[in-house]
């Protein structure tokens, strides 16, 4: 839906062509909106940094503390003596 503010109408003659001035309601939204969504646009990309860098972090604290694929596996040995 085009809402427009006519200030008056169109005149052509011979030799000129005047077109009134007229202000488009959707041109003026679009205007307005655009620093918001750039706002938002920013925020998502510090969102998707943020979490590559967590990501990153998890991923090295897994490695690190994470169980040894090649550790020894210890448990308790019960002996037992005879005497």
């Amino acid at each position: 839906m085009t809402t427009s503010l006519k200030v008056s109408p169109t005149f052509t003659g011979p030799n000129y062509h005047v077109q009134a001035a007229s202000l488009q309601f959707r041109e003026i939204q679009n205007i307005v909106d655009q620093p918001m969504q750039m706002l938002a646009a920013f925020m998502n990309v510090t969102d998707v940094a943020a979490l590559a860098v967590i990501q990153q972090a998890i991923a090295f604290l897994r490695q690190e503390f994470g169980e040894a694929e090649n550790g020894i596996k210890w448990r308790p040995e019960f002996v037992t003596h005879h005497g």
